[in-house]
């Protein structure tokens, strides 16, 4: 939901931290290729979904993590974990002939925009 609803990069996913969501004015920071900042507006959906998932985090891990999207053990996903995720996911949808990556989200997200 995060890479659909925001158009974040792959790097930029992996590294947004809690305080970069800003629930109260429904924004998430994202620093891109030069690490200069943006504001993306969130959705009431991702915003919905983000503040269910914080929840979950906190009650799964003693102390919340710094980052968003962290693995079992409350570290910072990698490139590599993300990749695999969207692999296994092709292949348990079945998907033939179909590009699954965070680029695909991102291209989706700019078609929309």
């Amino acid at each position: 939901m995060t890479l659909l609803g925001t158009g974040a990069r792959l790097g930029e996913l992996i590294n947004i931290r809690w305080a970069d969501v800003d629930f109260k004015n429904s924004t998430m920071s994202l620093f891109g290729k030069k690490r200069v900042a943006i504001a993306i507006p969130m959705a009431a959906k991702l915003e919905r979904e983000l503040a269910k998932y914080k929840i979950y985090i906190q009650q799964r891990f003693s102390d919340l993590p710094e980052y968003v999207f962290v693995d079992s053990r409350g570290r910072k996903l990698t490139n590599n974990a993300i990749k695999n995720m969207f692999k296994r996911l092709k292949e348990v949808m079945n998907f033939k002939d179909v590009r699954l990556s965070s680029h695909t989200f991102r291209h989706a997200f700019a078609h929309r925009a």
